[in-house]
């Protein structure tokens, strides 16, 4: 019977609004509009994006993957856990979740803002790298300090996976685009990598996580510390 959770959900119909109206007022890019006068828009882009672009697609998914299996399990799975499976309980873990979360979208900001600066690549290589070396001791402080349900462990963690998290979506959007050139499926391959590496990594990072949590927290560090580090990898 409870309401207060729709609010959200119902504010961001008028989010979508504005980015509708953002989107039909902005201009195309100048090699988009010179590829749509030469007639080179086709009708399946999908197939094309599939077909001559797997590589960039395999790349994205990679890459990605410690944005979409790290915020899941951090911000969303382990608040959870705490607070309705964990022994003793976490009591204000959501609660504190919900203010950790405006700390990663600024730290989102951030990391755009330093992308800018010193270019999206170095700013992935060092954000990574921090992450995939904190994420264990992260996790393993969480589990080792929260025997009698407090709360700042939860707190501390999130601030330091939210830091360098965050640093390492910002500038992501940039990799994204610039991994490919041809403007007539660009955002088809974007999208397709993207929601591939969703579903492969964010989707299964909250059971992969419980399985892990059964026989140790810092498991689940170890998880996205890997993750990290083939992105770091693959970016290198």
């Amino acid at each position: 019977n409870r309401y207060g959770w729709r609010i959200p959900f119902l504010l961001s119909f008028f989010i979508g609004v504005v980015g509708f109206i953002t989107q039909c007022k902005m201009e195309d890019s100048p090699e988009f509009n010179f590829a749509s006068k030469s007639q080179q828009i086709i009708r399946n882009p999908l197939n094309k994006a599939v077909r001559k672009y797997w590589r960039q697609i395999l790349l994205i998914t990679i890459v990605v993957s410690p944005w979409s299996a790290g915020f899941y399990a951090c911000f969303l799975w382990l608040p959870t856990y705490l607070e309705n499976e964990h022994e003793p309980a976490v009591e204000h873990a959501f609660i504190a979740n919900s203010f950790m979360l405006i700390w990663v979208c600024c730290c989102v900001l951030f990391g755009g803002y330093l992308s800018d600066k010193f270019s999206f690549y170095k700013v992935m290589m060092v954000s990574s790298f921090l992450l995939a070396f904190t994420s264990l001791p992260c996790y393993l402080m969480v589990e080792v300090l929260t025997d009698n349900g407090q709360t700042y462990p939860l707190i501390l963690a999130q601030t330091v996976i939210g830091l360098f998290l965050g640093c390492y979506g910002g500038p992501m959007q940039s990799f994204m685009v610039n991994c490919i050139d041809d403007v007539v499926v660009r955002y088809c391959v974007v999208g397709v990598g993207y929601n591939i590496c969703q579903a492969l990594f964010g989707g299964t990072a909250p059971i992969i996580s419980t399985v892990l949590a059964q026989v140790s927290l810092a498991l689940v560090g170890l998880y996205v510390a890997l993750l990290t580090l083939c992105a770091f990898v693959t970016l290198f």
